[in-house]
């Protein structure tokens, strides 16, 4: 059953029933406010944890990041606490380093840290590497195809996108930096134009417009071209709502109370003949699955995101998806039938794999 959080100085879970509706809540604490939550299985044990993104009462002194993993039965252990870099308020997670555990980014005040995941559990100390001025909705991608996540980033005040290339054993190369309309917020990344790469779109605040910036070769962007949205959209998101296998856009408008939808009226020619996304595009290898399996999509049909669902519904893993080939790990999940939900740029499909 989903639970809903609730963020204060602790996190609040109240337990799903199966009647619908939500139980008692039981509070964890993590000594500081929370600015983000975020659910994902750390310890690789088929079970959500949840990762808090806390601020000190000074918001101008370093924060920290609670881990709190979920002991099973709806409990979750005592919060651990992690040093991150100043005003934290962002938290994604990745295998930045190829070594099959997620690891931990935040996007801080001028900086993303980067916590690794220790093969003895826990994470290490983290790494800070600099972005622009306020850096939010840190986003996890392959953008350069080289098989390393590497990450994006919307800078509030920097006006600017910045794109971190990760480099062998999880580190990044300096910063680029790509002009986008002036207090971007919202953020997502997808092949809005069908030519395999991944492009940027980023929502304005102040200037009421969503900034596109085409991906070129070797992971580098072009200029931005603005289109008109809503007052004020904070947040973004990037889907084919009109199943025609383009990337629409969609942003939420907090001044003007209103949505904005974007269709993709592009005609080129890789959306021209671009068919729906179809199971038999994917293949799982093997299936059934013992301890992992791979993940293997034709060229042109790269996933933008992952998840692995069990026979309920809920997500249990959700692996980083570098290129068009990644691995999925099934170990400590129980044995039965579950579900890989794969986005790519022609849409969104689904294909069941067994794990034994």
């Amino acid at each position: 059953m989903l639970s809903w959080l609730i963020l204060t100085r602790a996190v609040s879970i109240l337990p799903g029933l199966p009647s619908g509706g939500f139980g008692l809540q039981a509070d964890y604490f993590t000594g500081k406010s929370v600015a983000d939550v975020a659910l994902d299985d750390v310890d690789g044990d088929g079970r959500l944890d949840v990762i808090a993104v806390n601020v000190s009462a000074n918001i101008y002194t370093p924060g920290d990041v609670s881990v709190l993993l979920n002991l099973g039965g709806g409990n979750l252990a005592p919060a651990v606490n992690y040093p991150m870099g100043e005003r934290p308020t962002r938290a994604a997670l990745g295998d930045m380093n190829g070594d099959g555990r997620l690891d931990l980014i935040t996007a801080n005040a001028a900086t993303i840290s980067v916590l690794p995941r220790l093969a003895t559990g826990g994470f290490g100390a983290a790494a800070d590497y600099p972005t622009g001025s306020e850096p939010t909705c840190p986003a996890l991608s392959d953008v350069n195809g080289d098989g390393r996540l590497d990450v994006v980033t919307a800078n509030l005040q920097g006006q600017s996108v910045s794109v971190l290339l990760g480099s062998s054993g999880g580190g990044f190369s300096p910063k680029v930096d790509y002009p986008t309309g002036p207090y971007p917020s919202g953020l997502a990344l997808g092949d809005v134009n069908g030519d395999g790469l991944l492009d940027i779109v980023a929502s304005s605040t102040s200037a009421g417009t969503a900034s596109v910036l085409l991906g070129l070769p070797g992971g580098i962007f072009g200029l931005k071209t603005d289109y008109s949205t809503g007052a004020n959209p904070r947040s973004l998101a990037l889907r084919d709502l009109n199943g025609d296998g383009r990337l629409d856009i969609v942003t939420a408008n907090t001044n003007s109370n209103t949505v904005s939808v974007l269709l993709n009226t592009g005609t080129y020619t890789p959306l021209a003949t671009a068919r729906p996304a179809s199971p038999s595009d994917i293949a799982l290898a093997p299936n059934p699955a013992h301890e992992a399996f791979a993940v293997t999509l034709p060229a042109g049909r790269a996933a933008t995101s992952a998840e692995l669902l069990n026979a309920l519904g809920q997500v249990v893993r959700r692996p980083a998806v570098a290129g068009p080939s990644f691995q999925v790990l099934t170990n400590g999940l129980a044995p039965g039938v579950y579900s890989l939900r794969l986005t790519t740029s022609a849409g969104t499909v689904t294909k069941r794999v067994v794990v034994q």
